[in-house]
This record gives C-alpha cells, structure tokens and sequence, in this order.
C-alpha cells in the first residue's frame, strides 16, 4: 500500500502504463502539471494504491482514521474507472473546497471487500 499526499509523481510501485494512465486521469480537471500540483498542495487531497498482496493486518495498523477515510472512499465515490490492465481508480470527494481521496486499486485485491461496508 502506498500513501501519497502530494501530487504524484514518478514514485508509484506500478508499472509504466499504470502510471501513465493515472497521471493523465489525475490530469483531467487542471490546465497543466503546476496547476494540479498547487491544488494538491492546498487541499489536501491524496492517492493510496491498494495492492493485490495488501493485508488486512497492514489495514488494522493503520489506525481508525485513516481506516474508516479508506473504506468511505471505498463505498462513496463520485467517479470510479478502469484505469489500466488489472487497476481502477476512483475519486471519493471529502471537503466542500474539492479535496478527495484517489483509489487506485489492483482488480485482484482482498482489501476492497474487507473494507466496504
């Protein structure tokens, strides 16, 4: 699992046309790089990546918080899409100002069920 809360950039444990095809989503609001990563910065969004070999036990070290912030942008997305080969991403808005939660999850993951509600 990875926890990224700034704009990302080529540091993804994923592969090339993984990574590519989330920057160019991540993309899709803003006129350019320097405009997503301003807005990144000041509103606290972020992207957690669920791997297929994610644990429930890496889940419950977490902590409540970030826990529960996970399984809402599991149940309550505003946009959910197949990303690239064996990935989704999906977009859980968690403040008035725009801020959200990315999901970028492998299809084979055991945490999505888990987690959801």
């Amino acid at each position: 699992m990875q926890i990224i809360n700034h704009w990302p950039s080529n540091e993804l444990a994923v592969s090339k046309e993984v990574n590519e095809a989330l920057c160019k989503q991540l993309l899709m609001p803003f006129s350019n790089v320097q405009e997503a990563n301003y807005f990144w910065e000041q509103s606290g969004t972020c992207l957690i990546v669920i791997e297929q070999d994610d644990s429930e036990s890496l889940i419950q070290s977490l902590g409540g918080t970030l826990t529960n912030l996970i399984s809402s942008a599991v149940d309550c997305y505003e946009y959910k899409e197949s990303l690239a080969p064996h990935y989704t991403l999906s977009l859980s808005i968690i403040s008035d100002d725009g801020a959200g939660i990315y999901l970028l999850t492998h299809d084979n993951n055991t945490l999505t069920p888990y987690l959801s509600g």
